[in-house]
């Protein structure tokens, strides 16, 4: 009796993981060639291009995040430094062209459309997880709206990468699966806490990125406190939103001694006005 139950349900899972694939797979396909076309028929430029260009390569030859002034390497807090290390990673590997950043800007793009799907998949209801999924895919991978940022040297696509990797464990966190905070696992799944402590980790290395992700961090904290209020209490929250902070904080704890020793100035983001150092 239990072979002839099992039998019907074990293809229609495989059905199902078959055709969540062959979805998956037209989209990342339909993904790149709309990344591919920004980036070889409208390729662009913008102010700040030139600004991260210059900071990379003057980190990577001259070992200083530094700008060129009247001739002179000034060191600089104009902008955070997790882009310009990521263009000075990929000329390493890749070499010191335009070609090699959009086609790492399209495959990290890419790959934050398979975490909007994630997103997707987690919020939604258990019994149409699989289609949500898959109508989250297509439709991240088809918005040209951030697809079109593959195409220049900007911030845009590293910063939604990272913000919805971090969204996806923030979210995950909530869930009400391992109610009890702690950092025992459960057939492999994280708990809350460290679901929530990694989620502000990337939020801290989203922050490196573009300074205005601790706006994530504080709805997070706002959401987890209003969650869990009642399950764990004042003191349990009020430890987990301190360790959130502190994961939060790892990040960019070597850029603030950075700017503390070079600049003489307890600077945790980049200017408000995006001035150089001394600038009015």
């Amino acid at each position: 009796q239990e072979q002839v139950h099992e039998a019907p349900i074990i293809p229609a899972r495989r059905g199902g993981v078959t055709v969540l694939c062959a979805n998956a797979f037209l989209a990342i396909l339909a993904g790149l060639a709309l990344r591919l076309l920004f980036a070889f028929r409208f390729p662009a430029s913008a102010g700040d291009s030139q600004i991260y260009l210059q900071l990379a390569r003057n980190w990577a030859d001259h070992h200083v995040y530094a700008l060129w002034v009247n001739g002179h390497l000034v060191p600089t807090d104009l902008r955070m430094p997790g882009y310009p290390a990521f263009l000075a990673g990929v000329a390493m590997i890749l070499g010191r062209s335009l070609r090699a950043i959009v086609l790492s800007q399209a495959i990290i793009d890419l790959g934050a459309c398979l975490l909007a799907a994630a997103l997707s998949a987690a919020l939604a209801p258990v019994s149409a997880r699989r289609r949500v999924a898959i109508a989250a895919l297509w439709l991240a991978a088809t918005c040209p709206f951030v697809a079109n940022y593959t195409a220049v040297v900007l911030t845009e696509v590293l910063t939604t990468f990272l913000a919805t990797a971090a969204l996806v464990s923030l979210a995950m966190g909530l869930m009400p699966d391992a109610p009890e905070p702690g950092f025992s696992t459960s057939h492999w799944r994280l708990t809350p806490l460290a679901l929530a402590l990694l989620g502000s980790f990337l939020t801290g290395v989203a922050t490196l990125v573009r300074p205005e992700m601790p706006l994530l961090l504080a709805a997070a904290v706002v959401v987890y406190a209003l969650r869990w209020w009642r399950l764990w209490g004042f003191r349990k929250i009020l430890l987990t939103g301190v360790a959130m902070a502190g994961a939060f904080l790892l990040p960019l704890a070597p850029w603030t001694a950075r700017n503390l020793i070079t600049l003489h100035e307890a600077q945790i983001l980049a200017p408000r006005y995006a001035t150089m150092p001394g600038e009015y």
